[in-house]
C-alpha cells in the first residue's frame, strides 16, 4: 500500500510546473511526520491541507502565493485564466489551451475575482 506521500508523488501537482515550490512543502511534512490530506489545484492556485504547526501553514501561503503566477504545466511566469475553470499558465501554454486570438478573452484580473 502506497504512504500518502507517494500518492502525491505520482499525482500531477508534483510533476508540475509548481513543483519546485510544492515539492519542499512534501519533503518538510514527510521529514517531520506532518500528515498531508490533499495537495491540488483549485481557483488556479495552490491548496495544501493537513493537521500542520502555524508555523509551516506561513509556507503553505508562500506557496500559494507564487503558484497564483507561476505557470502550472512548466513553472515560467504565468496569469490566471478562466474558460469553464481557473487555470495559472504562461503565455504559451496559454496560447496552446485557448488560441493565440482569444489569451485576452479568458484572462482573469486578480483584483476584481475574490478567489
Amino acid at each position: 500500500m502506497k504512504t500518502p506521500y507517494e500518492l502525491f508523488a505520482d499525482e500531477g501537482i508534483l510533476k508540475s510546473g509548481w513543483a519546485s515550490f510544492v515539492q519542499p512543502l512534501v519533503d518538510e511534512c514527510k521529514e517531520k511526520g506532518y500528515q498531508i490530506t490533499q495537495i491540488k489545484e483549485k481557483f488556479g492556485t495552490l491548496r495544501f491541507y493537513g493537521a500542520f504547526p502555524d508555523e509551516f501553514y506561513e509556507k503553505i501561503e508562500e506557496a500559494g502565493k507564487k503558484s497564483a503566477n507561476t505557470c502550472y504545466k512548466c513553472g515560467k511566469p504565468g496569469k490566471t485564466y478562466f474558460i469553464h475553470w481557473f487555470l495559472t499558465l504562461c503565455p504559451e501554454h496559454a496560447e496552446k489551451q485557448y488560441g493565440a486570438e482569444r489569451i485576452a478573452d479568458y484572462e482573469i484580473d486578480k483584483n476584481e475575482v475574490d478567489l
